[in-house]
C-alpha cells in the first residue's frame, strides 16, 4: 500500500513540473562575517517569496573564543538594512539609539536578534512607500532583489571604550512579481 501510495504521489508531482521549486517554499540562506574575535550570522527563512509574503529571519553575534566577552553600544546591537537592488533605488538605513547598553556576548549561544525595522522616512517620490514599509510590523518588501543586511556596530569593553567592531552580512531576496 505505501509503495502505490509513494508511486502515485511521485506521478502527480511529476506532473505538476515537480522537477522545479515553488516560490515561496523555505529555501533559508545564511551567510556569516568574521572580525577578530566575533562573528554575526545572518538567517533569512525564505529568500524567495512573494509580495506580500512576511519576510523572517534573525542574526546571531557570536564570541569565537571560548567563554564570554561584555560589549557596549545601542541597545538595539544589531540592526537591519534593507536595499533594493536596482529598480527605484529604495533603501531603509536603521536608526538605533546611542545608549551604551551592556551586552554579554558567548561562544556557545550567543545575542540573538529577530529581524526588524528602524530607520526614518525619506522625502521624495518614494515618501509613501517608506512609511507605509516603517508602519507595517512585519517585513513586507515589493517585487525585486533586496539586499538585506544584518549590522553590529559596538565596542569590545564597558562604557563604551574598547576595541571598536562594525560587523556587516548581507542576504539577497529575491521577491518574485
Amino acid at each position: 500500500m505505501r509503495r502505490s501510495f509513494a508511486l502515485v504521489l511521485a506521478l502527480l508531482v511529476g506532473a505538476c513540473g515537480g522537477g522545479t521549486a515553488l516560490l515561496g517554499t523555505p529555501d533559508p540562506a545564511t551567510t556569516t562575517t568574521t572580525q577578530g574575535r566575533f562573528a554575526l550570522a545572518f538567517t533569512i527563512d525564505r529568500a524567495t517569496v512573494h509580495p506580500g509574503d512576511a519576510i523572517g529571519g534573525s542574526a546571531t553575534l557570536t564570541l569565537l573564543t571560548p567563554g564570554n566577552a561584555t560589549v557596549t553600544g545601542s541597545t538595539d546591537i544589531v540592526a537591519f538594512e534593507f536595499a533594493e537592488v536596482g529598480g527605484a533605488g529604495r533603501d531603509v538605513v536603521p536608526a538605533s539609539p546611542s545608549d551604551c547598553a551592556l551586552h554579554f556576548v558567548t561562544s556557545s549561544g550567543g545575542v540573538v536578534t529577530a529581524i526588524a525595522k528602524s530607520g526614518a522616512v525619506v522625502d521624495g517620490p518614494n515618501a509613501d512607500w517608506y512609511r507605509q514599509f516603517l508602519d507595517d510590523p512585519l517585513v513586507h518588501l515589493p517585487a525585486g532583489d533586496w539586499d538585506i543586511s544584518a549590522i553590529a556596530t559596538f565596542f569590545d569593553g564597558r562604557n563604551c571604550v574598547g576595541q571598536p567592531y562594525d560587523l556587516r552580512t548581507t542576504v539577497r531576496v529575491h521577491v518574485a512579481g
